[in-house]
């Protein structure tokens, strides 16, 4: 058949989430450059963002549990860090609403969660008060002692009171 407009998009995110499997965070980073250097405006990211997902620009303005149960959580994990890390503060919001959407991060793998716990500051931070209150619910017991060594704070800290309290 003939291909879509961003097909090209999707699968430069595909190949990103069959990489991911080892390493999220570097996958996202080379997303990033990638699209970087296209200098897309914040409406094209956005529009090519929910083409790859398979869902509207505005099921992606405005993400529902419903809507967050119908994408793939692998193309979410590679997309996440690349939308909260972009230079547009409309886009990192989108991210951010992402985020808070009820449901998303118990979608998401736990040791992609771990991952980025590990090795992005700006989702170390932001994650740190979800890993608070919902640490062993999102990442289990063994991830928590562990991430109590190896996290960025503040994620490091909540990772460390939940580990006191299981031990």
């Amino acid at each position: 058949g003939t291909r879509g407009r961003w097909d090209w998009l999707y699968d430069l995110v595909h190949r990103r989430v069959e990489a991911a499997a080892e390493t999220p965070t570097d996958s996202a980073d080379a997303l990033r450059a990638a699209l970087s250097d296209l200098g897309l405006r914040a409406d094209e990211v956005i529009t090519g963002v929910a083409s790859v997902l398979g869902i509207s620009a505005e099921a992606l303005r405005d993400p529902s549990p419903t809507v967050a149960r119908a994408v793939d959580p692998g193309q979410l994990a590679v997309l996440l860090p690349f939308l909260l890390h972009h230079d547009r503060p409309e886009v990192q919001a989108l991210a951010r609403r992402w985020l808070n959407c009820p449901g998303v991060l118990y979608q998401l793998a736990p040791d992609v969660l771990a991952q980025w716990l590990q090795s992005d500051t700006a989702i170390a931070t932001y994650l740190a008060p979800r890993l608070a209150n919902e640490g062993p619910a999102l990442l289990g017991p063994q991830r928590l002692l562990h991430l109590s060594r190896t996290a960025l704070p503040p994620a490091r800290d909540a990772a460390r009171r939940w580990a006191l309290r299981l031990r």
